[in-house]
């Protein structure tokens, strides 16, 4: 996989779990609902990914992909890992998913790329 595919998919996923927040508009455009204090609604304004946006998406991930049985103190202490690392070897001077070195790129593909099971219906 090549970088700019890398920073497409990982886009796309943080859209995903950080929803009614970013959303991509026209496909193309990453854009961020910004709400004033006693607004109903938002305004839409061009925006990047940030590591607040990664993180929330490491969050949505693991909600989704975690067994149930693995909430004990080891699950935890893997997944608070994994965030530090990430904070790590972010660079903040650069707050933008796409100026971030491949060493993040890859340990972000790595543990937000992964496959998530759909949620089954129940029959009756």
């Amino acid at each position: 996989m090549t970088r700019a595919q890398k920073v497409y998919d990982l886009i796309r996923r943080c859209v995903r779990g950080n929803e009614n927040v970013l959303w991509l508009d026209h496909g193309d455009i990453l854009k961020r609902v910004i709400r004033q204090p006693g607004a109903i609604e938002g305004r839409a304004v061009p925006t990047k990914v940030m590591l607040v946006d990664v993180l929330k998406t490491w969050e949505w991930v693991r909600e989704r992909t975690a067994d149930l049985r693995d909430d004990d103190a080891d699950a935890t202490a893997v997944h608070k890992e994994i965030a530090e690392q990430v904070e790590t070897l972010w660079d903040r001077t650069a707050d933008d998913l796409t100026q971030q070195s491949d060493k993040v790129l890859d340990l972000l593909a790595d543990h937000l790329l992964v496959e998530i099971p759909r949620a089954r219906r129940k029959r009756r």
